[in-house]
């Protein structure tokens, strides 16, 4: 950058990227936990286009087979009610118009979950806190609706269960991810979550969909690299190991909405993922 006059500046051309990563020499490694953590995103309670027989059915099997399995913990990712004002003409597609009727309804579904499962729960986009990320946890409105076994976070959140290092986020930037990475699409949110851990970021990508607050300390760098990585948002589900990291896309509870529909997207519903905290095992029980 030396402006001397007849001197020529001198160009820099970068021939390499170097992504921080996650260590080539990462794993899994088992232990012998027994002990077993169900995930549950966008459950989307006062939606019309919330799968009430499935969710059933879901807490049926529960009650049958968490305590043998050992299933101790459940994670609700993010959207856990639809909200309200969310989006243009919502109102048309709830049942539940009031949104703290949305979270008092929620809080009695979760107290049909057998009493030795403790839950943590975070929010979403659709959720009553502030959009911009981080989220931080819900009031205490709220959250004192709800029985003293379940525990709020706020998005994203590291949460360590069992010595397992569980980063769970709603992942709104899958949005920002997908429409600027070529090759990436809605299809392929675990694509989308891979380049996260690459990058060691959540949400690199600024001033697009996802609001991101002016923090003295970037929340979204991936700071610890996780056992299991687990997002949202996108109504997918799916999993895949990447360098040792459990990456698990979460599912959801809401049908195809009508702007699901308009834009030919279809979503894959009612898909619980559980994962073994000692083996790393994942299973992908479907209630359809």
């Amino acid at each position: 950058g030396n402006k001397e006059p007849g001197r020529k500046r001198e160009m820099l051309i970068a021939d390499q990227i170097v992504w921080p990563d996650v260590p080539s020499n990462n794993s899994w490694t088992a232990n012998d936990n027994v002990s077993s953590v169900a995930f549950l995103s966008d459950v989307h309670i006062g939606s019309c286009t919330f799968l009430e027989k499935t969710w059933e059915k879901m807490i049926r099997w529960l009650k049958q087979n968490s305590e043998e399995k050992e299933l101790n913990y459940i994670v609700l990712p993010g959207d856990v009610v639809d909200g309200i004002g969310v989006f243009p003409g919502q109102e048309e597609e709830l049942d539940i118009e009031d949104v703290f009727q949305q979270y008092k309804a929620l809080a009695e579904m979760l107290k049909e979950l057998p009493d030795d499962i403790r839950v943590v729960a975070q929010p979403g986009n659709h959720d009553a806190v502030r959009p911009a990320e981080p989220q931080p946890t819900f009031s205490k409105r709220i959250s004192e609706m709800f029985d003293s076994s379940v525990l709020f976070v706020g998005n994203p959140c590291q949460l360590e269960i069992e010595d397992r290092k569980i980063l769970t986020y709603h992942g709104r930037s899958i949005d920002d991810w997908v429409s600027t990475v070529q090759g990436l699409s809605y299809e392929t949110p675990l694509e989308a979550m891979k380049e996260m851990l690459k990058r060691r970021h959540m949400a690199p990508i600024y001033g697009m969909k996802t609001p991101l607050a002016p923090e003295k300390e970037d929340y979204m760098v991936i700071e610890d690299v996780p056992d299991i990585f687990v997002a949202g948002h996108v109504h997918g589900a799916g999993f895949l190991d990447y360098r040792g990291v459990k990456v698990i896309c979460a599912s959801t509870w809401q049908a195809q909405t009508p702007f699901q529909r308009m834009h030919n997207f279809h979503p894959a519903p009612a898909i619980m993922p559980v994962v073994h905290l000692g083996t790393g095992t994942i299973d992908m029980l479907d209630f359809n």
